[in-house]
């Protein structure tokens, strides 16, 4: 819908992230000192590669039963887990993403695809459940403990509190540090499963986007904005003058119909279009469209003014007062506070209402 241009205070809130990551913060003081470590935990994986003692097997069928054979090319994922390290070490958790596209061509050089979906079996526990290359990477990188318990108070200091792909759901973060939607990865985690932790990386969605953009590898937009100088909104939502004329004439919803244009990206909206069906939602939403028709019909200019002077929202900013106009938030920076907050803007400014 719109992004957030990273400001020196989000360049804090990342530094913050990437220092309890890293050992550097803990992640929780009570009832004890909790800390985390990622680089030291890969450190350790990547130890367990090179101690040739170790044992890590890979499975195959035979015609009778499972049976397992030493993994082959253990130094190819050992020097994979030891360039980890280093960009762990060197920033990856906190790099904007403009930079990782250098991050994979790194990792791209060191493990084929096929490589990184190797199964194979680490220790030495019969029961030991086989995973894939890029399972044991989320794993070693604590990527459900990061979602469930760390990056939700990260969001609520962001103040995000919709999906930041349809602007239609909730998306909050309570006092507790629960978080009330999923996490997308902006680059999949299943396929980059080094990037599954990079704050810049994680966006707050609701669980129908998030299913429905799945392990798309396709560039759908980034929620972060790195340009000072480049517009942040990236569509618009407009009423066409020929619907909207019929509905003043009837005063029937199934009348209006809701436009959306992009502003910046066609192939991003385009993406949006045909992934996450986004025309197909807003369809649902030409009341909410409606009541603010409503307002512009009722509420001309002169009106407004004046409400601004009673003596009960004179105390008010103009913003305040337009929220309380609308119903929402009226700043576009805003948008990401309140489902459809986009939707309402984009028509009030149309009908000239801010």
């Amino acid at each position: 819908m719109r992004q957030i241009t990273i400001t020196p205070s989000i360049e804090a809130l990342a530094e913050k992230y990437q220092k309890m990551l890293t050992g550097k913060l803990p992640i929780a003081t009570y009832p004890v000192v909790v800390t985390m470590n990622l680089p030291k935990y890969v450190e350790d994986l990547r130890n367990k590669f090179v101690d040739a003692t170790y044992s890590i097997k890979e499975p195959y069928m035979s015609a009778k039963r499972l049976r397992w054979r030493n993994l082959r090319n253990r130094d190819k994922y050992a020097k994979y887990l030891k360039a980890l390290q280093k960009r762990l070490d060197d920033g990856l958790l906190i790099n904007h993403p403009s930079k990782f596209k250098d991050e994979i061509e790194i990792f791209s050089t060191l493990l084929t695809s096929e490589e990184m979906k190797q199964k194979m079996k680490l220790g030495t526990r019969a029961n030991a459940k086989a995973k894939t290359f890029i399972e044991i990477i989320q794993e070693t990188l604590c990527y459900k403990e990061i979602r469930q318990s760390i990056f939700p108070q990260f969001v609520r200091d962001l103040g995000i509190k919709t999906c930041v792909y349809c602007n239609s759901q909730f998306a909050v973060t309570d006092e507790d540090d629960r978080g009330y939607y999923q996490l997308d990865h902006w680059k999949p985690e299943s396929v980059y499963p080094y990037l599954s932790v990079c704050f810049f990386n994680l966006q707050p969605s609701c669980a129908s986007c998030n299913m429905h953009k799945r392990d798309d590898k396709r560039e759908y937009h980034s929620i972060w904005n790195e340009s000072k100088t480049e517009g942040n909104e990236l569509y618009r939502f407009t009423l066409p003058n020929a619907s909207l004329a019929r509905y003043i004439m009837t005063h029937h919803t199934d009348e209006l119909a809701i436009r959306i244009e992009a502003v910046n990206n066609t192939a991003h909206l385009a993406l949006l279009k045909e992934k996450l069906y986004i025309d197909s939602l807003y369809d649902q939403f030409t009341d909410v469209a409606e009541e603010v028709v409503w307002k512009r019909m009722a509420f001309d200019q002169g009106y407004l003014k004046a409400l601004s002077n009673t003596s009960a929202l004179k105390m008010l900013k103009q913003s305040d007062v337009n929220r309380f106009i609308l119903g929402t938030y009226d700043k576009p920076e805003d948008i990401h506070k309140r489902p459809l907050a986009k939707l309402t803007q984009d028509v009030a400014k149309q009908l000239g209402i801010i």
